[in-house]
């Protein structure tokens, strides 16, 4: 186990209620910790303060009392106290007669930060469009209808009498020389 532990670049670790038994290399890599220290200090050094007590429990919960496999996000920190954000994928076993529990982690944090860039990136965007006086609708190359602004949703509405919606065909409504006008197009 821990030589294939050794080759993994993901961080695995092994917990009992008594603390850690093990750590892998990229785990003290993603969290600062030397072995010796993780071994010694336990869960509690990646635990940020503001949810410490309820981490340790919930722990606590899963080790002695769950027989269910688990995945799920958590915020940890790192020894430089840095906030990371793992995807925990956790299995009970047996390490040297303890009861424990196996975790195999992804550092999610660069992701979650680019997922919530682009949520921003959108916002700032519709705010653009939807504050100019210019109609701005665009469409795939199909002609169905992909993302609009308020203005040109109305002028196209008061045009064709449709409520425009994303995914519909542009040339839906359209009187049928502009229909062929615009198939030419493609």
């Amino acid at each position: 186990f821990k030589s294939l532990a050794a080759l993994s670049p993901n961080p695995i670790s092994i917990l009992s209620v008594n603390g850690y038994l093990y750590v892998n290399k990229a785990w003290e890599s993603v969290f600062g910790y030397s072995e010796k220290e993780a071994l010694a200090g336990g869960i509690e050094l990646i635990l940020p303060e503001e949810n410490n007590k309820q981490l340790i429990k919930e722990s606590r919960n899963f080790i002695l009392e769950s027989n269910e496999n688990l995945r799920k996000t958590y915020k940890l920190k790192t020894k430089s106290n840095r906030s990371i954000w793992l995807d925990v994928a956790s299995t009970h076993i047996e390490f040297n007669n303890t009861k424990a529990v196996l975790s195999v982690s992804t550092d999610i944090t660069e992701l979650l930060n680019l997922q919530e860039e682009l949520k921003q990136n959108k916002a700032n965007l519709i705010a653009i469009l939807e504050n100019t006086e210019a109609r701005i609708w665009s469409v795939d190359n199909k002609l169905r209808v992909v993302s609009f602004n308020n203005n040109f949703k109305s002028d196209y509405k008061t045009a064709f009498n449709i409520e425009l919606k994303p995914g519909i065909s542009a040339l839906e409504g359209l009187p049928e020389p502009l229909e062929k006008t615009w198939k030419l197009s493609l």
